[in-house]
């Protein structure tokens, strides 16, 4: 059994530097808060709280708050919520780069009076956080979406930095023949795109893949999903939800990738346990 681990795997920028700025923290004194899951990855998740983080549920409870640290997630936050948190919480802000850079894009555009149309999941936090930053904004999840948008005046398209490279292309082409003015913005990260073309191409030359990652993560299901259209493809957490039918008494070619929140550790066991699985263990 051939197995191949995708190169560009496991913590991405944005991800590990929040975890880094987190785990620091823990080893002070202060209560340590995190404005719902920092990463969505329910593995790191536990580790943290085990080092005496504790992810809040929502934002009513982060503005309860009246001592310690609060650390904004990677996705961001809304836009006035920094403000609003009692002013005896310190707030730390970990948001990814990426995202910042989008919030700040979308802030220029409505200043600008666009209309601001977003590619993403209007429920994920990163998309709510954009979405406050505008006066006029529409959130769209397929090309087929756009097509019955008013597209007309002033307005300008950017995208959760997590989404389809290709979406966010085909999108982008449709709005510019239909609006030649509208402003345009590619927001995906590159690790993102670096990681869905990897993807593509181990798919289509493996006979499984497994994409590791939170079943809570957006960047890891467009993986998973990307994957599936070229081969049989499962999406797992950790080497635990492995199973032995899924390789036993076959020749195969195995690719495995990780999404941006899932540790290197975990990748790496989930490529042992396979190992020991095609050798009869």
């Amino acid at each position: 059994m051939k197995i191949t681990i995708a190169k560009n795997s496991g913590f991405c920028f944005g991800v590990k530097r929040a975890v880094d700025i987190v785990e620091k923290l823990s080893s002070g004194r202060d209560k340590i808060y995190t404005n719902g899951p920092i990463i969505h990855n329910p593995q790191v998740i536990r580790s943290l709280s085990r080092q005496g983080v504790k992810t809040l549920n929502s934002s009513d409870d982060a503005l309860r708050l009246r001592d310690g640290l609060l650390v904004i997630r990677t996705h961001g936050m809304k836009k006035d919520f920094p403000e609003a948190v009692s002013k005896k919480v310190r707030v730390i802000d970990a948001t990814c780069p990426f995202v910042g850079r989008a919030q700040r894009i979308v802030k220029k555009l409505s200043a600008e009076g666009r209309k601001v149309i977003i590619l993403g999941d209007a429920h994920h936090p990163e998309v709510e956080g954009l979405v406050s930053y505008a006066e006029d904004a529409a959130v769209i999840k397929t090309p087929r979406e756009a097509s019955k948008l008013d597209l007309r005046g002033r307005i300008g398209f950017l995208s959760q930095t997590t989404q389809s490279v290709g979406d966010f292309a085909a999108i982008s082409r449709y709005i510019k023949k239909r609006n030649a003015e509208a402003m345009i913005f590619d927001t995906i990260c590159r690790t993102t795109s670096l990681r869905q073309s990897e993807v593509e191409k181990l798919a289509r030359k493996s006979d499984i893949m497994v994409v590791v990652g939170g079943k809570n993560s957006a960047n890891t299901k467009r993986l998973a999903a990307i994957s599936r259209k070229h081969t049989v493809t499962y999406h797992i957490e950790t080497s635990r939800e492995l199973k032995k039918s899924w390789f036993v008494g076959k020749k195969l070619s195995v690719g495995i990738a990780a999404g941006a929140s899932t540790p290197d550790r975990i990748t790496r066991e989930v490529a042992g346990r396979i190992k020991k699985i095609s050798a009869g263990r």
